[in-house]
């Protein structure tokens, strides 16, 4: 196989399979299930790689490249360990959802109080 077609083919692959957007518009990957960031939080000692932190640093990049796309720093003045405890908060209250669901309520809501 010629490399221009071995090109050809993975770029069709990678777009075949990369489509993952939300209702928001946006496409997000990577992102963990409510389920997940529980489980990670009640076991962090259990869980490889330190799941926690990976998942509160996933987190906090989603929430800044949000706040940054909406031109809307929403983060401001907002400590980590609130921000976390409101991801956990919505994740036992809607255990089927996505962090990024609970991440993009976060949002809404951090918008709405600080009248942004």
């Amino acid at each position: 196989m010629k490399a221009r077609d071995l090109l050809i083919s993975l770029v069709a692959c990678v777009s075949c399979t990369a489509i993952d957007a939300n209702a928001a518009g946006y496409v997000v990957h990577g992102f963990p299930t409510c389920g997940e960031w529980i489980e990670a939080r009640q076991h962090s000692s259990h869980l490889p790689f330190y799941a926690s932190q990976a998942q509160e640093s996933w987190v906090l990049g989603f929430l800044s490249g949000n706040a940054a796309g909406a031109k809307k720093n929403f983060l401001d003045g907002t400590d980590y360990t609130s921000l976390f405890q409101w991801i956990s908060n919505y994740c036992r209250d809607n255990p089927l959802n996505t962090v990024a669901d609970a991440s993009n309520e976060l949002a809404a809501e951090l918008i709405k109080r600080k009248g942004l």
